[in-house]
């Protein structure tokens, strides 16, 4: 690991030393759970590893960066070991070590790593805060995987960029599961048991989603493919964020349609309306938040971007055919 100049770079060298051998350590260790909590000068956080299976292990890093800094160390993976990497908090920018390309993936993102996207030097900006998981596997336990779903010649059901990196956005059904991760209350066996069964799950929304993403699930429409591509980039714009949701005319400019081919497009591709779809995920989200993290009315209602109560709750009520705090007492 070398950091940015500063004037005491011997001592801050040493420290940088110290923290790129803990992360190392936790990286290339053989047990079942290793981690490494870090209290230094320049950062601070957790960064810990769990081996599910032979084939599967599962990693977390939250870790705040008090000074710009570049971590170099964590070398490629030998053999045939992928990886898909969710930032929950922070974005992540890192270039590959043989490659020297450069891939950058956005807060609420993540991505496909194949072994030769592997990560080799990543950046960290003064002041930025990094939150991920990321599950590694091999990459013939994923063609198993995708085979046993249905899909023809899984080595090629994931269109990758020419830097052999698939990025995109993390939908509310990823999102969903993710925190259900993090939110592990087993431990032991059982919490092996639940970790496996919950990656699974994050495997089957991710890969669902990511085949129609790239037209494996061809929709019956008269929309000509760029055009479908277009939208299914404006869906996942929504989805990246719907309590904020920009409004029609700046998703238009952010997926690349004028006005009228988004709003015509969505309705024939997805079967609502754009302001339709996004009350429909915004109601979806609170329902899971009210059943899964036993939130408040008022706080889940805020999370999914209503102020006032009384419109949340009639259109809650419209769709579940209860009102939220009906719901709440009911879950």
């Amino acid at each position: 690991m070398n950091t940015a100049s500063t004037p005491r770079m011997s001592n801050t060298l040493n420290k940088s030393c110290a923290l790129c051998a803990d992360l190392n350590r936790v990286y290339h260790s053989a047990s079942n759970y290793s981690e490494a909590r870090v209290a230094m000068p320049m950062a601070q956080g957790v960064y810990s590893k769990s081996f599910i299976g032979p084939d599967l292990s599962l990693s977390y890093v939250d870790i705040k960066f008090s000074q710009a800094m570049h971590i170099d160390g964590i070398k490629k993976t030998p053999g045939d070991k992928c990886g898909l990497m969710f930032c929950l908090h922070g974005g992540m920018h890192w270039e590959t070590w043989e490659e020297k390309r450069e891939h950058h993936v956005v807060s609420g993102g993540n991505c496909l790593l194949t072994p030769a996207s592997s990560t080799g030097r990543s950046f960290f900006d003064e002041g930025s805060q990094i939150t991920s998981l990321g599950v590694s596997f091999n990459k013939n336990y994923l063609a198993a995987l995708l085979r046993r779903a249905g899909v023809v010649g899984p080595e090629k059901a994931l269109q990758q960029d020419k830097n052999g990196l698939h990025a995109g956005l993390n939908s509310p059904g990823i999102r969903s599961v993710l925190s259900d991760i993090v939110g592990c209350r087993f431990s032991g066996c059982l919490r092996g048991m639940y970790l496996e069964s919950k990656i699974m799950e994050l495997f089957t929304v991710y890969f669902a989603e990511v085949l129609l993403e790239n037209g494996r699930s061809e929709p019956k429409t008269g929309l000509s493919k760029e055009h479908v591509e277009r939208l299914h980039k404006a869906r996942l714009i929504l989805d990246a964020d719907v309590a904020n949701a920009p409004t029609l005319s700046a998703l238009a400019r952010m997926s690349g349609l004028n006005e009228y081919r988004l709003k015509t497009g969505f309705k024939e591709l997805f079967g609502l309306p754009v302001h339709a779809y996004v009350i429909d995920k915004r109601l979806e989200t609170a329902r899971r938040l009210l059943e899964q993290e036993k939130l408040r009315v008022t706080e889940a209602a805020q999370m999914v971007g209503y102020s006032e109560l009384g419109q949340f709750a009639g259109k809650f009520k419209r769709k579940f055919g209860m009102t939220p705090s009906e719901f709440a007492k009911n879950s």
